[in-house]
């Protein structure tokens, strides 16, 4: 029976990875990939293989990531307050805003890393919010250059945005700001310096 039903499972999609049946030995599989594939005329070839260390691995390297971005989120923010608050302080002369104005940039870059392994872990464990709303592209792509506007004064570079306000765009925020983010990044990292770079719609 239990062979039978992982064909019947296996014939719904390409691979399918179920839990080891446990054996007397203790054998140390965990998990098996089922492969159902055409062979012949009327027929099938059934196709089983230890997939244990790779989903393993792929567990593991889920956890860090998901781990390492949660831990990195707190002095992120607390290095970019800090930062804030001295250059809007009178006491900071021109010497030393500079340095704090790369440490604000930095910290920027590296928030924005972070935000993007936590969206990547979430899906891959499928719990990613895929909710559509409304969403103003005006509005995005000025949050996208306040975001970003610090990592382009590195190269002296000024962020344009020609959008109207009149334009909205149906789908996942979450991934639309990911997208433009990764889009206005590249730009900023591969034009030249003192430069403008236009974001339009």
């Amino acid at each position: 029976p239990k062979i039978s039903e992982l064909i019947n499972r296996a014939s719904k999609g390409a691979v399918v990875i179920v839990d080891a049946p446990i054996s007397e030995d203790q054998s140390p599989v965990e998990k098996l990939e089922v492969r159902l594939l055409p062979y012949g005329d009327n027929e099938r070839l059934l196709l089983v293989r230890d997939v244990t260390q790779v989903e393993r691995a792929s567990k593991m390297r889920k956890d860090f990531i998901s781990n390492a971005s949660h831990e990195l989120r707190t002095p992120l923010t607390v290095m970019k307050g800090y930062a804030e608050l001295l250059l809007a302080s009178d006491v900071i002369d021109g010497a030393v805003s500079a340095p704090l104005r790369k440490i604000e940039q930095q910290v920027v870059k590296m928030q924005t890393m972070t935000e993007e392994l936590l969206t990547l872990s979430r899906l891959e464990e499928g719990g990613a919010d895929f909710k559509e709303v409304l969403v103003n592209v005006r509005s995005l792509c000025e949050q996208i250059k306040s975001e970003l506007a610090p990592v382009a004064n590195i190269k002296e570079q000024n962020l344009i945005v020609d959008v109207s306000t009149a334009i909205n765009l149906k789908g996942n925020k979450t991934s639309l700001v990911t997208v433009l983010r990764n889009l206005v990044t590249n730009a900023i990292n591969y034009s030249e310096k003192a430069g403008d770079i236009q974001i339009f719609w």
